[in-house]
């Protein structure tokens, strides 16, 4: 979803240069979509250039904050969702704690499938890793799971 906003030039002039005094840039890595600090001082500079005699329409400011309410609203969306994610993960992870797990070995090429007994569940690299025989091993490379 992308933000656009048409200003007079001095307005975006400013924008840009707000944007770039600052460490962070005014477009996000994601395609040149507008972030929240950005669409921002867009908006600010928007307002502040404006011609009094002729403002901006207010359906066009409506709409930017419509949009920038629905972006934030997605950006919330996704970070409980990555949360959510992550603590199924972990609980998905501590029942296997105490059970005979069969893997592939990570660091083997061969993917030979060994056995070992779950002694803990770690968080590493944003990925659950689980702990047999002193190794750990993603998640992912469970194979079956017996008491």
């Amino acid at each position: 979803m992308s933000i656009y906003a048409s200003t007079a030039n001095s307005a975006v002039g400013s924008a840009k240069s707000a944007s770039s005094a600052s460490s962070t840039p005014a477009t996000s890595a994601m395609g040149g979509q507008l972030g929240k600090d950005a669409f921002l001082k867009l908006l600010t500079a928007q307002l502040k250039y404006q011609d009094p005699l002729a403002p901006k329409d207010n359906q066009d400011f409506i709409g930017q904050m419509a949009q920038f309410s629905s972006l934030e609203q997605m950006t919330n969306l996704a970070q409980a969702n990555t949360a959510n994610t992550f603590a199924s993960q972990m609980g998905q992870g501590v029942q296997m704690i105490g059970k005979t797990i069969s893997y592939t070995n990570p660091t083997d090429p061969t993917n030979i499938t060994t056995k070992g007994i779950c002694t803990g569940v770690v968080a590493q690299d944003g990925k659950i890793m689980i702990k047999i025989d002193g190794k750990l091993v993603p998640v992912t490379n469970v194979q079956e799971i017996t008491a």
